[in-house]
């Protein structure tokens, strides 16, 4: 999944891409990657749209909450809402 997800993204472009990334970033967690789950996580920007905004915030928390640093998760966590 990780390889079909990774072509893909060298073909998406705008928001597609962003959507891509998304995905990318969720497996890379699942996987136990979370280093890089969070380096990607660094390439969204503060003003992204609202509907992107949550789930970057969300995925930040489930990085963070993976690495045991509750504190942010629950921050990251409260920002989703």
């Amino acid at each position: 999944a990780l390889w079909h997800i990774e072509r893909s993204l060298e073909l998406s472009i705008g928001m597609e891409k962003k959507k891509g990334l998304l995905k990318h970033i969720y497996l890379l967690i699942t996987l136990g990657r979370y280093d890089d789950a969070l380096e990607e996580l660094h390439t969204f920007k503060a003003d992204e749209p609202s509907f992107l905004s949550a789930e970057v915030h969300l995925r930040w928390g489930e990085a963070a909450w993976s690495k045991r640093d509750i504190a942010r998760a629950i921050k990251c966590f409260e920002e989703t809402v």
